[in-house]
């Protein structure tokens, strides 16, 4: 079984070793970069899950309950994630950019073990992860998108699940966010709702997990009630994200209170300001049509 080598104007446990090289890929297929980082959890991309689930046992370095959880996840989120969903409130599918991350090999599947106490360690190997998947190909635009690293935590005590995974997503969120990635938590009694429909429970998983993931412009749904998360998401996406950040005051003008009307604005004339005095103190560019000595 191969693994991955090392592994936008107010508008506009243990298991922390390095694996062994990946196989060859086929002429023209999709193969994530792989910088050279130490500890690093192993990366196997869900397609050989799917592809080959008989062969999931001979992974050496996965035990057979951490073989048969990831062979579980990989099969929860081609099932659940790539289809519409009775409750999800929206057509479409419940994750719209996993089919894509799947289908190009850049949805990538790991596990972190003893989290629950050597949390230090998990989140080290987190850190770690991130760097990682700043610089996994593609590092820029919109194909971003298509990237993501699913982190499972398979040996986590039941009675602290929700603790432990929220505990880590709370103190390594600030550090993604300032990468411009998105850190996701899911565990089997997640409360936490879904954007379109209060019924819809999109962050449960019976299996706990940490998903990394590129921000969108309509992550700033979930950021808005923090101005260093405000910040975080115009930091990425400059005055594209100025103009989100209004859109998103218009559609939600009636459910924000003004306390929060009144910090989404003043982060968005912050940035601006900041903007503004970039350009400012930018030498001139020359124009390619100046005259030139005769």
């Amino acid at each position: 079984m191969a693994l991955i080598d090392g592994l936008h104007a107010c508008k506009h446990g243990d298991q922390l070793s390095v694996p062994p090289p990946a196989r060859q890929h086929a002429a023209g297929e999709a193969t994530p970069a792989a910088p050279h980082f130490s500890p690093l959890p192993p990366l196997i991309p869900i397609n050989e899950l799917l592809e080959a689930p008989e062969a999931v046992s001979a992974l050496g370095h996965a035990r057979p309950e951490e073989a048969a959880a990831l062979l579980r996840v990989a099969r929860w989120s081609r099932d659940f994630l790539t289809h519409p969903h009775p409750e999800l409130g929206r057509p479409g599918q419940v994750c719209p950019y996993v089919s894509s991350s799947i289908r190009e090999r850049r949805f990538l599947l790991t596990f972190i073990r003893n989290a629950a106490s050597a949390t230090g360690r998990a989140e080290e190997a987190l850190l770690q992860l991130c760097d990682y998947f700043v610089q996994m190909e593609p590092t820029c635009g919109r194909q971003t998108q298509r990237k993501t690293i699913v982190v499972l935590f398979p040996d986590l005590p039941t009675e602290r699940t929700g603790e432990l995974i929220n505990g880590m997503h709370q103190r390594l969120k600030p550090h993604f966010l300032s990468r411009g990635l998105m850190l996701g938590e899911f565990y089997a009694k997640s409360e936490k709702r879904g954007l379109h429909s209060s019924q819809f429970r999109p962050l449960r998983s019976d299996t706990p997990l940490l998903v990394i993931r590129a921000m969108v412009l309509t992550d700033i749904a979930f950021l808005c009630d923090d101005p260093l998360f405000v910040r975080r998401f115009l930091d990425t996406f400059a005055e594209r994200g100025c103009d989100e950040v209004l859109s998103y005051m218009e559609r939600k003008r009636e459910e924000l209170t003004e306390a929060q009307l009144a910090m989404l604005l003043g982060q968005v004339a912050s940035a601006r300001a900041a903007e503004s005095v970039v350009r400012q103190t930018q030498p001139p560019r020359q124009s390619s049509h100046a005259a030139r000595p005769r």
